[in-house]
């Protein structure tokens, strides 16, 4: 008797709870029906389900035999439909039993039931119909089978979400089942059970018949559900190790692009040096570098507007001619290295250009040609390459694919560069999806007792956590890596590097600092950057800013300004400011770069211009004086090393020599006789005029626009600072 109020009692449970939340339903009361995230806590079909067979078999127990076949029909409806929806994949109206759903969850559809739910029901429904019809043992033994299945289902799910918590390892979840449901069904198949065994025939010992094989048939389902749900995770394993082989595979692409782009600009940067470029001298330049340029088929530098080709260019005519029209379709600009790719008779190549000017003045421009596929497969690791269908796609646009393999995964797409439009597809094939699964889901099935899933699952968490460890341990040694090629590369720079705090204290230098102020790292560090800066415009721009704005409004900036060395002498320097994040917070890097020789430059022109004026006043002595002074003042004229212009007092170009028509775009005879206002901005020219008018009233020697930038404008419309 105490056995059958247990029965009523998880009845009325169970009764309780589903009406609940058939009730949240109808009302829509999302706080009864979802977890913190969202997901769903019981669908409505199986809330009603579950609602019905409580009520079925409530009745039961007070020999209500009839309204209890009645009310176990609906779960048994509910069950096939959800059942025979999912085999079908169609939706079924059970889907808005209650109206459009307003919670889904990741793993059903929204408002129907999980497919081992809807099992547990069905079995449920039939379990209880057998009761109603009085079958003998068998038939109780048979309800007792299909209550059983519930069992299996409801206790294995509801130990796999108890596991999962305690593991913080999402193993119920995989099933579908929802950890209410999980319990609502696991009561109600308790229940059942217990009513099986109270109507059972007795053996001799006392005990019902046949009970062995519905524990039997219990423990089978388990291992079912243990064996799908570990399927499950090892399919989502087997995809989380292609996503780290992916990146994996991406950051040793992007490695492969900068050292190439690094390479091609660290050629041009000693290319723009050379006084002129010979072309054995390119050759055995390009010989040298080519093991940093995998798949290198067209190498071709431009210096001065002569052109010079790799040993193995010259029969590669056409794809050079198309490499430089894609690589500098405009103007010559100088600019960092930029990879692209282009298509030459329908056939993909990438390419690599970099411009680069030289402190002599010199201009170089470089384009260098890759094979996709021979660049790709020196970037990728080989293992990558025999795991993994990878296609290389620049906006959209495939340049390079992998060999194909066989593969049912969805592919993974990673950005290469930080901007821009270039992607590695990776899609890992069958063959490495199945290596990564372990044999834990056939170990569950075929054992079928969970203390085997128990272990299983803890030796995969150690397997995981070990994982991660590794992944850990290799991405610290990357970042260690990155660091030190950093470091390397800022103390190789030819020009000071000073990393500034944001209070304006020098926190660290490198090597070119130390000659640059005569001063030792020691006696640098710990300065504040301001003992450095001169008293001139551009020192007390960068003074004032830093003071008035702050360090930030520096980031981007080029400025002119004096700067001390340790004997206190100043010398001018150009100045760039860029910040960078840390964990300490935002710090500066200084890159001061000597440019006292532009200075002696200027100083030179006006030694020479000084020289000029006087010949001119000579010539007005003597004819054949004034022959040879004019010939003396055409060779100052040409050699002088930048551009120089004559102007007379209306502002007539009189001389315009050969570096000035390089620098401007004029030919010598366009240029003379014309007004130098030519060679200004549009804005600038009506007030040039003025200022020209002004100037003659008391002419001396100096500086034009000292602590501003000037711009002349050359003939293609460009405007180029002087």
């Amino acid at each position: 008797m105490s056995l059958q109020l247990a029965i009523r009692a998880l009845c009325i449970v169970a009764l309780i709870g589903s009406g609940v939340m058939v009730a949240a339903w109808l009302g829509k009361w999302p706080a009864l029906l979802k977890f913190s995230d969202g997901t769903a806590l019981l669908q409505p079909t199986a809330a009603i389900a579950g609602l019905a067979f409580a009520a079925a078999l409530l009745m039961h127990t007070f020999k209500l035999r009839v309204p209890a076949l009645m009310a176990a029909a609906v779960p048994l409806v509910l069950g096939g439909l959800t059942l025979a929806a999912g085999a079908l994949g169609s939706s079924l109206f059970l889907d808005n039993l209650l109206g459009t759903p307003f919670i889904s969850d990741e793993f059903t559809h929204p408002g129907r039931m999980a497919a081992y739910t809807a099992i547990a029901f069905v079995c449920l429904s039939l379990g209880v119909m057998l009761l109603a019809l009085k079958p003998g043992n068998g038939g109780v033994t048979l309800a007792a089978g299909f209550g059983s299945v519930a069992v299996g289902v409801g206790g294995m799910s509801s130990l796999s979400y108890l596991m999962g918590n305690l593991a913080d390892f999402g193993w119920g979840a995989y099933n579908g089942v929802s950890p209410q449901a999980a319990v609502l069904v696991f009561v109600l198949a308790t229940a059942l059970m217990a009513q099986c065994w109270l109507v059972a025939p007795r053996s001799e010992a006392g005990a019902p018949r046949g009970f062995a094989l519905p524990v039997g048939l219990a423990v089978l389902v388990s291992a079912v559900m243990a064996f799908t749900s570990f399927e499950r995770h090892e399919q989502l394993r087997a995809g989380e190790f292609a996503r780290l082989r992916a990146v994996e595979g991406t950051e040793a692409v992007n490695r492969r692009i900068d050292v190439t782009e690094d390479t091609v600009l660290r050629i041009a940067l000693l290319m723009a040096e050379q006084n002129e470029v010979v072309q054995h001298e390119w050759e055995s330049t390009v010989q040298m570098t080519e093991n940093d340029l995998p798949g290198l088929i067209v190498c071709d530098i431009d210096s001065r507007g002569r052109r010079s080709y790799s040993p193995f260019g010259e029969s590669q005519s056409e794809l050079s001619s198309a490499a430089w029209r894609a690589a500098f379709p405009g103007a010559l600009e100088l600019r960092q290295p930029v990879l692209g790719s282009m298509f030459v008779s329908d056939v993909p190549y990438l390419f690599v250009a970099a411009s680069a000017y030289g402190s002599r003045g010199h201009d170089v421009r470089i384009v260098a040609v890759f094979e996709p596929e021979a660049f790709m497969q020196s970037a990728l690791p080989t293992g990558v390459q025999q795991q993994f269908i990878c296609e290389l796609q620049a906006g959209g646009t495939s340049v390079f694919k992998s060999n194909e393999l066989v593969s049912t995964a969805a592919p993974i797409v990673n950005r290469l560069r930080a901007n821009g439009d270039w992607h590695l597809r990776m899609t890992p094939s069958s063959a490495y999806m199945d290596s990564r699964r372990s044999a834990a889901s056939v170990t569950a099935l075929t054992a079928g007792i969970l203390m085997i899933i128990l272990l299983t699952a803890a030796t995969h968490l150690a397997l995981v956590s070990r994982a991660q460890a590794e992944h850990l341990r290799a991405a610290q040694a990357r970042t260690l890596e990155s660091r030190e090629r950093i470091e390397m590369l800022v103390a190789s720079l030819p020009d000071a590097v000073l990393t500034v705090r944001n209070d304006g204290e020098i926190e660290d230098v490198n090597a070119a600092a130390v000659p640059l102020f005569a001063l030792n790292r020691d006696e640098l560090v710990g300065r504040n950057i301001e003992e450095l800066l001169g008293l001139d415009d551009g020192g007390n721009a960068l003074r004032n800013t830093k003071r008035l704005e702050g360090m930030s409004a520096l980031r981007g900036k080029v400025i002119d300004a004096e700067v001390f060395r340790s004997d206190g002498q100043p010398f001018l320097a150009s100045i760039r400011v860029a910040s960078f994040n840390t964990a300490d917070g935002r710090k500066y890097l200084w890159t001061v770069s000597d440019i006292s020789w532009r200075h002696k430059a200027e100083r030179e022109n006006q030694r020479l211009l000084s020289a000029l004026r006087a010949t001119n006043e000579e010539l007005m002595h003597s004819a054949e004086e004034a022959r040879e002074n004019a010939e003396r003042f055409a060779a100052l004229l040409a050699s002088a090393p930048e551009a120089t212009i004559l102007v007379n007092e209306s502002g007539t170009m009189l001389e315009f020599n050969r570096q000035a028509e390089e620098l401007l775009g004029y030919t010598r005879e366009e240029a003379v006789g014309r007004p130098v206002e030519i060679l200004l901005p549009l804005p600038m020219r009506e007030h040039h005029v003025g200022l020209r008018a002004e100037y003659l009233k008391a002419p001396d020697s100096r500086r034009m626009a000292r602590g501003r930038d000037l711009a002349a404008l050359a003939k293609s419309g460009t405007a180029i600072p002087v």
